[in-house]
């Protein structure tokens, strides 16, 4: 495999050396694979935090490289481990920040007003109000677990299907479909009770 330049070495090929013991080509790993993960982590935690994020991934990754029984499938593997690292720094941050949806009603009402007062005529006024709505549907979705947050996000916000998601969340895709659908309800209630109505965010 030493003969072969980085571009020669099949993911399979990789994989197989990583297991093996060869942990100096862990580098030719993070280089293949780094976009991956910082893409899929980039759409579920904050921006300032991708970076971060992803070093636990590889972290993870790099620990548990001899669980992975098929290398034909490390990038879904991949990114199975990447939302799993999502969902645990939203577990973080709950326990951490302890916010209730009730305490984050003033501000958002005071966000309502101030949308309610612009022009959707203006492009620049249009994203704005977009950024505005986002601020209040990311305080809404406190209410969510970390594990619903991350599944509402990936069928309505990334268009993943139900079967993906279910692979994605090792969940069956009738417990997705039924999970996202109860899981959207409640966000709706919240959004409702913070005076947004569905028309504002569908």
């Amino acid at each position: 495999m030493c003969s072969k330049s980085e571009h020669d070495i099949s993911d399979s090929e990789l994989i197989k050396s990583l297991v093996n013991g060869e942990y100096e080509h862990f580098r030719i790993f993070i280089k293949r694979f780094e976009s991956l993960v910082f893409e899929t982590v980039g759409r579920h935690v904050p921006e300032d935090m991708t970076e971060d994020i992803a070093q636990e991934v590889f972290i993870k990754v790099y620990k548990s490289l001899k669980t992975l029984d098929n290398s034909e499938k490390v990038r879904g593997w991949l990114k199975k481990v990447s939302i799993n690292c999502c969902c645990d720094y939203w577990r973080r941050e709950y326990r951490k920040n302890e916010t209730t949806l009730s305490s984050l009603n003033d501000e958002s009402g005071n966000l309502i007003e101030k949308l309610e007062s612009e022009s959707a005529g203006d492009e620049f006024e249009r994203k704005n109000r977009q950024m505005h709505l986002r601020m209040i549907l990311d305080r809404a979705m406190l209410v969510l677990s970390p594990k619903d947050r991350i599944l509402i996000e990936l069928v309505y916000f990334d268009g993943v299907s139900a079967a993906e998601a279910a692979d994605v969340m090792n969940m069956t895709r009738a417990g997705v479909k039924v999970r996202t659908f109860r899981a959207k309800r409640k966000l709706s209630d919240a959004l409702k009770r913070m005076g947004i109505r569905d028309s504002n965010y569908g």
